[in-house]
């Protein structure tokens, strides 16, 4: 794709005002997320569901997580409950339970701080961030009762224990880390986003440095439910992934982050990171599609841009000649996965519009032009196209009966104005062009029926070389028969009504002058 493309994507994605509690319900559903495994997968729906707590839903962030080793794990969590029994914890006054369930839970799982460790493996080798030993904290604090809440910033996770005025904040560790993963730059566009989404005023631009608005909005503290913290696990996984390059990755988790945690830095990287996959694609595959549908989503994404972009897409695609296919089968994914219907009226009309052009005088480009002119009939280009290919294959068709069946046809599949004039044009001309045939087979009533027909119907079109010499030749095949036949008052007759539609014709006139 072209890059000013994705420029002009980033630029609307960023400059935007969105409201991240606002989107949570639209932005990724369920049906949007892709699991890495099976057991992930079940997770998830047992989770949603209520089927089961979120112990195996932390676990499902290790892609070879299986059923059985789960079961173990979750057998070495359940130990700590026989330590907090044996040290009778449920008899202790609320801030002794707190500070002796701390310490032992603490002592039994939680050996080293590492960044980037994830919650299996504090039950494996010990080692944890302030995210998974929150959620440890939490499933045990559950468990015995003991009421608490959930704090998060962008760098940094805790729980407040009994909370009023009596509360216990169970910090595991706090790292400081956010200066080694956040460069000047991520900082200053971070900013940038603020601004121009108008969540930060310019007279804080003015009085404030970058890494002192960046401390103030992006490290905010506050309060987050226990459901979400499977998201924010999600979220420091995808951010490993980004810094990795590992973009299709990162964006499937924050999926999945957002799922769970709809908070503005998953809402930013989300974005980011979908940006990326679009410019990058290809859209070899049909699921890749599915990343337009994403990107619309986003509160107030432009409409243009995106069918632009859907667009652009189709026009590599049909480079090549046996793509239309894979043309379709996008398309119509696309629009099924579409909620506006002013997005979805403008991608219908822009791809069958280019697929009109992209296969013109066929019966599939027939199609296409009559599913665009539904959504734009005043539309010029597609009025000419439209013209022209239903005047060629009229102009093909040389048996009156033949191109009345056509006319008669084109009716019922294209039942549109600018079209009736050219159709009644062939139409009378079809009619009038059947009657020296009858009369040739001296089917004289049938061909006297015709051409009452015609008066009874007559209305004033456009001169066409073809259709007045249909006239003549029907009301002069009409009149040679009476003529010959002795009945020249009859034959004059005939030839006198035919010159009402084509004044002074000489070839009508000579049938008895």
């Amino acid at each position: 794709m072209n890059g000013r493309v994705y420029i002009a994507i980033l630029l609307v994605i960023l400059v935007q005002a969105r409201q991240a509690s606002g989107q949570s319900d639209s932005l990724v559903r369920y049906s949007d997320l892709k699991f890495h495994s099976a057991f992930e997968k079940q997770s998830f729906q047992d989770f949603v569901h209520g089927v089961s707590g979120p112990f195996n839903l932390y676990l499902a962030i290790n892609e070879d997580m299986t059923g059985d080793e789960a079961e173990k794990l979750y057998e070495t969590y359940q130990s700590v409950f026989s330590t907090l029994q044996q040290k009778k914890v449920e008899r202790k006054k609320e801030a002794r339970k707190v500070k002796l369930t701390y310490g032992i839970v603490h002592n039994q799982f939680l050996d080293k701080y590492v960044a980037s460790s994830y919650f299996p493996a504090a039950f494996n080798n010990g080692t944890y961030n302030c995210v998974t030993a929150s959620m440890i904290y939490a499933m045990v604090f559950d468990e015995l009762q003991i009421p608490y809440r959930v704090m998060a910033s962008t760098s940094h996770v805790y729980l407040v224990a009994n909370p009023g005025i009596n509360s216990i904040v169970i910090e595991t560790t706090n790292p400081s880390f956010a200066d080694q993963l956040f460069t000047g730059e991520y900082k200053r566009n971070y900013i940038n986003h603020l601004r121009a989404s108008k969540m930060i005023s310019e007279q804080e631009l003015k009085n404030k440095s970058v890494d002192e608005l960046f401390e103030a909005n992006f490290n905010e503290v506050h309060e987050v439910q226990p459901g979400e913290l499977p998201g924010i696990q999600y979220y420091n996984r995808g951010y490993q992934k980004f810094e990795e390059d590992a973009i299709q990755e990162a964006y499937e988790l924050f999926k999945k982050a957002w799922f769970f945690f709809p908070d503005k830095q998953v809402d930013y990287l989300l974005s980011v990171s979908l940006l990326m996959l679009i410019e990058s694609s290809e859209f070899n595959e049909l699921e890749d599609i599915d990343m337009i549908a994403q990107f619309s989503k986003f509160k107030n994404s432009d409409i243009q841009i995106i069918s632009g972009i859907f667009q652009n897409i189709v026009n590599h695609h049909q480079q090549f000649n046996d793509r239309g296919a894979f043309c379709d089968s996008m398309y119509h994914r696309l629009i099924s996965k579409l909620q506006d219907t002013v997005l979805i009226e403008e991608i219908s009309f822009r791809y069958n519009l280019l697929m009109a052009f992209h296969s013109q005088g066929s019966d599939d480009g027939e199609k296409y032009m009559i599913e665009a002119i539904k959504l734009r009939t005043n539309h010029r280009d597609l009025n000419t196209l439209v013209q022209i290919h239903f005047e060629t294959r009229l102009n093909r068709l040389r048996d009156p009966g033949m191109l009345l069946e056509e006319v008669s046809r084109i009716r019922e599949v294209a039942s549109f104005g600018i079209l009736e004039e050219l159709l009644s044009m062939y139409e009378l001309y079809g009619t009038m062009a059947s009657v020296k045939p009858l009369v040739d087979n001296k089917k004289i009533r049938e061909a006297e029926a015709l051409i009452e027909k015609f008066e009874q119907n007559w209305q004033v079109l456009p001169t066409h070389y073809n259709v007045e010499h249909a006239i003549a030749e029907a009301y002069r095949s009409l009149a040679v028969y009476y003529f010959y036949r002795g009945n020249k008052t009859r034959a004059r007759s005939i030839v006198e009504r035919g010159l009402q539609y084509v004044p002074g014709n000489k070839f009508l006139k000579s049938a008895v002058y």
